[in-house]
């Protein structure tokens, strides 16, 4: 984090000794190599055991803390790899813009959000680094401000986001007001302790305002209004990154949740799954409907916010309902969601990626003027197929097995009514954006070159090389499923200390 910030704070400095020294792309390279060096020492960090550091502002329990777990280094790991390979494609993708000191340091302010959050071992030092995530977040979707779409669609993430923000505020102060502290551990302690002394409908309505607060930044829906015109208005290269946005706020639900709010001991399972399978059916609806590219994307990540929410809300209610007796189904299901996370960021970040190449010859994001634009660029058109049938969930690819975890825990109490409930509406989506997703696979791939593109060459390597590599990563996944199963085993043990 002092890495990443200190950058951030020197990116404008290196930007005008670049214009000195007549190397204007110098702060490009700087902060790529910045984020690239973070990354190394992010997974260089991996701990037998959980690690913290504690700041005692006011003795006790009540300084800020940083926790770094197996789990921490999961999502610092598979968010700075995309934050690299954004800032390598946008080399080449924002040349065109102006004031670029500006945006690599609202990069890597990002950055420095993101590992915050997930080495937060209190609430504050969470929300405190969360705000700053949205405030950087904010300004990069409306960075090319010049233009309607831009504007729009950073006013109404601005607007949704802070009502977000604030709910979840207010719910992390009723907490402090019942417990008397915002640290995890002690949080965990102390609930457990004053469940039967405090009344349930203040403890369901600090969770109730957490899953909503977050859940407004993760657009599940019905929260999800915002994000056709951000995906829209912001540089390609910024949809790719805004997937680590929703991972992260789906984590802040996940550590507040699980950590402090027992599922053995509190019944939010079925509000979840509901939030999971609305997302799912709506976000895909709402897909299929789009002619623009950008749109269906923005949709498929509403629907694929709903697997995250639905595997969670399964798990979760699982071990309430069945207690210990389904903690191996539990596992299964958290397991698909910490897997579904890391096959939707890298998948989705290649297809926004993909797409910015494939409309610099045609300057449109209708799929009808894309169709054929694969043959033409072959290094993007191959990246890009692997990229749409891993998140369609077509086998052996990765987002198969991610989903196929998830279906499997819902379908291991089939008895139960709003399990089964669940599998039906994970399997009818499963086969259904499979469907739109080879649809637009099969048009971009197959069908006849447009007239405009009929002139298109592969894109630069500063663009492509990004969106080869997460290919080659999606592919390794599929390869070396049993390591990154076991990756994300460990790291859901380590939200329990084991």
């Amino acid at each position: 984090m002092i890495l990443l910030s200190c950058s951030a704070l020197a990116v404008p400095v290196i930007s005008k000794l670049g214009d000195y020294i007549k190397l204007p792309k110098l702060r490009d390279v700087f902060s790529v190599f910045v984020l690239a060096l973070a990354l190394i020492l992010t997974y260089m960090l991996i701990p037998s055991t959980p690690l913290s550091y504690r700041v005692e502002v006011f003795g006790g329990p009540y300084g800020v803390e940083l926790y770094v777990s197996t789990m921490s280094i999961y999502m610092a790991v598979i968010s700075l790899v995309m934050l690299s390979l954004v800032a390598f494609y946008s080399i080449k993708y924002m040349e065109v813009d102006n004031r670029l000191d500006r945006y690599y340091t609202l990069m890597l302010t990002l950055a420095t959000g993101v590992v915050g959050v997930v080495f937060s071992g209190d609430f504050f030092t969470l929300y405190v680094f969360w705000e700053l995530i949205c405030i950087s977040s904010y300004t990069l979707v409306s960075f090319r401000k010049y233009r309607w779409q831009a504007v729009e669609g950073g006013i109404k993430y601005l607007l949704m986001s802070t009502v977000g923000s604030l709910i979840a505020l207010y719910g992390i102060s009723l907490l402090y007001g019942v417990t008397g502290t915002l640290n995890f551990s002690a949080l965990s302690t102390i609930i457990s302790a004053t469940q039967y002394s405090v009344p349930d409908i203040t403890l369901y309505s600090i969770v109730t305002l957490i899953i909503v607060g977050f859940g407004v930044s993760a657009a599940v829906a019905p929260f999800h209004s915002w994000i056709p015109d951000a995906y829209v208005g912001a540089p390609n290269c910024i949809a790719s990154l805004s997937t680590v946005v929703l991972k992260i706020a789906a984590f802040c639900i996940i550590r507040g949740l699980i950590t402090v709010f027992s599922p053995l001991n509190f019944d939010y399972g079925f509000v979840l799954i509901s939030l999971g399978v609305l997302s799912l059916t709506l976000g895909n609806l709402l897909a299929v409907m789009q002619r623009d590219i950008r749109r269906l994307l923005a949709f498929s990540s509403v629907s694929n916010m709903g697997y995250i929410f639905t595997g969670l809300g399964v798990g979760t209610y699982l071990l309430y309902h069945y207690g210990y007796q389904a903690s191996y189904a539990f596992e299964v299901a958290m397991i698909g969601v910490f897997l579904h996370m890391l096959n939707h960021i890298f998948g989705k970040g290649l297809l926004f990626m993909a797409v910015g190449n494939l409309s610099q010859s045609t300057k449109s994001y209708y799929i009808s003027k894309l169709e054929g634009l694969g043959k033409k660029m072959p290094i993007t058109g191959l990246s890009a197929s692997i990229g749409l049938l891993g998140l369609g969930g077509v086998p052996p690819l990765s987002g198969f097995w991610s989903k196929l975890f998830i279906i499997s825990a819902a379908a291991s109490v089939i008895v139960d009514p709003i399990l089964a409930l669940a599998l039906a509406f994970l399997v009818f989506n499963s086969v259904f954006d499979a469907a739109y997703y080879i649809w637009v696979f099969q048009r971009i791939i197959f069908k006849p070159t447009v007239e405009e593109g009929r002139s298109a060459t592969e894109v630069s390597v500063f663009m492509w090389m990004p969106i080869l590599i997460l290919a080659s990563l999606l592919v390794i996944i599929t390869l070396r499923l049993d390591f990154f199963v076991t990756f994300a085993q460990v790291a859901l043990r380590s939200l329990f200390g084991g």
